[in-house]
């Protein structure tokens, strides 16, 4: 990703970590009597017995659970970040779908599913908790999306790094940038190319813009943001399996809150718990994280009805 003058993303707040813990365990008091996931919601990354692709078996829990005999599920262990985004999606989201299945029917449909097709405008997140058109339809109808989980390898995105996202105050523009770096536009010493490999600045980044980078974390808010945007989802998921952030957009996208960095091995409440909430907040059921308003003049697009102050839970 390259700066632009479309981002806005101008103020990133924490959610205050007992808060964010609390609704959690509240929520999940609600859950189906008998279940209460493992002390730790999330299966050490260690190798295993490769068994077979699971990826489509969605109606089975993955991860251990008190009541539940769960069948050993296993995958190789990952030497790049398309395996890492397996594990994701083949333990800990197959299981927060499970869970949101069996306890309330409104979600069945939904899944975490990879993310790809002309419409992420080559902006490609690893999974998305959506919903499929049914396939008996006599009406057009698209994928209602909700959630973006992105997924990095954990030797690409440590620990310090997680700390800076999320201590990141706002996505600079091009100019901020710029200016910060101290080059100005008559600067012999400025590399003039053009930057025509994102979409968004096919549109708005005028031809002839010195090649100014965003810094790592700059560039991965950047590329939430933009695929957010792109599909109209406001909650997000930053993980490397070995880390989460669970953070959410305002409506008109000028701000956004996010949690600490939490540990896979987190208890009390466990990540499990985490996704599953912040899954299920992600279909604005009531009672659950709300996104942040911002202004009333904001117009959502036209299918962005959850965005919306009186909205219709899809």
């Amino acid at each position: 990703r390259k700066p632009d003058c479309v981002r806005k993303l101008r103020d990133i707040q924490r959610i205050p970590r007992d808060d964010f813990f609390s609704r959690v365990q509240k929520f999940s008091n609600t859950l189906p009597v008998g279940f209460q996931p493992a002390p730790k919601g999330v299966a050490s990354m260690q190798p295993g017995l490769w068994d077979g692709d699971h990826r489509h078996d969605e109606e089975y829990l993955s991860l251990q659970a008190t009541g539940f005999d769960v069948r050993y599920h296993s995958l190789r262990l990952p030497e790049a970040e398309k395996r890492v985004a397996d594990w994701i999606e083949g333990f800990p989201a197959m299981t927060a779908a499970r869970v949101l299945h069996v306890s309330d029917p409104e979600t069945l449909g939904w899944t975490y599913q990879p993310v790809g097709g002309k419409k992420t405008m080559g902006m490609l997140s690893d999974l998305c908790w959506q919903k499929p058109p049914p396939g008996n339809s006599s009406v057009k109808e698209e994928t209602i999306r909700r959630l973006v989980l992105e997924v990095k390898a954990p030797w690409v995105l440590d620990l310090e790094l997680f700390t800076a996202f999320v201590n990141t105050p706002k996505i600079p523009t091009f100019d901020e940038i710029r200016k910060a770096k101290g080059v100005g536009s008559s600067s012999p010493d400025v590399n003039w190319t053009t930057t025509r490999d994102n979409p968004l600045d096919k549109t708005f980044q005028p031809m002839g813009q010195p090649s100014i980078r965003f810094s790592k974390v700059e560039n991965i808010w950047a590329q939430i943001y933009d695929y957010c945007v792109t599909q109209g989802n406001f909650f997000f998921i930053l993980t490397t399996y070995d880390y989460w952030v669970f953070g959410v957009f305002s409506a008109d996208y000028s701000a956004a809150k996010v949690t600490d960095p939490l540990p896979f091995d987190l208890s009390e409440p466990n990540i499990l718990e985490c996704l599953v909430y912040w899954t299920q907040s992600a279909r604005l059921v009531p009672g659950m994280f709300e996104i942040p308003w911002v202004s009333d003049s904001f117009e959502p697009p036209r299918d962005q009805v959850h965005a919306l102050k009186d909205a219709v839970l899809l």
